[in-house]
């Protein structure tokens, strides 16, 4: 894993000799092998890299191709807070027609990019659509959701009142002791 000195390179910086755009590319492939081997690749860059590369994703993220945006998602979740200017993009995920499965995958994404991060106003909207994703009919998306929630942290406490009619009396003290806890 590399990336070269001049600009050109700078733009397009290379992951094991391909260049990033090419992974973007071979993201979208219907060769489900091919397209995991270029997650793989793209969830491994190396931190300092990863800012430049999130804007790279954000087109497969409207793929027609429900599984490309999973991927996407996926991967994307894996750069955590490095990823932050994707939340935006992860939200549409999170309703809709799409599969479980991307709606899931979404939740939890904007969970790891927004892990520990400090209340503000992108921080309320998203945490409104998670709140929004406790009525998911999936279990997994709920749990999802509820997840992303404790890793945002206290700056996505607005979940609390909304956990015991999804998940239960018996959820909610953990919950609150951890907010607490981070208060």
């Amino acid at each position: 894993i590399h990336s070269g000195p001049g600009r050109a390179e700078e733009a397009d910086p290379k992951l094991e000799g391909k260049p990033v755009s090419q992974w973007v590319q071979q993201l979208r492939s219907e060769n489900r092998g091919l397209q995991l081997r270029a997650a793989m690749a793209l969830a491994e860059a190396p931190e300092p890299l990863r800012p430049a590369i999130v804007p790279k994703f954000l087109p497969v993220l409207h793929s027609d191709r429900e599984n490309n945006k999973l991927v996407a998602a996926q991967v994307l979740g894996e750069y955590g807070p490095a990823a932050r200017s994707a939340a935006p993009e992860l939200l549409p995920l999170l309703k809709g027609t799409q599969f479980e499965r991307n709606r899931a995958a979404a939740a939890k994404a904007l969970g790891q990019i927004l892990k520990d991060a400090a209340p503000s106003e992108e921080v309320e909207k998203v945490t409104q659509a998670l709140i929004d994703a406790l009525e998911d009919n999936y279990s997994d998306v709920c749990r999802k959701a509820v997840t992303a929630c404790g890793m945002i942290g206290p700056a996505a406490k607005a979940v609390i009142p909304h956990l015991p009619r999804r998940l239960g009396v018996s959820a909610l003290p953990s919950y609150r002791r951890r907010w607490r806890r981070s208060a």
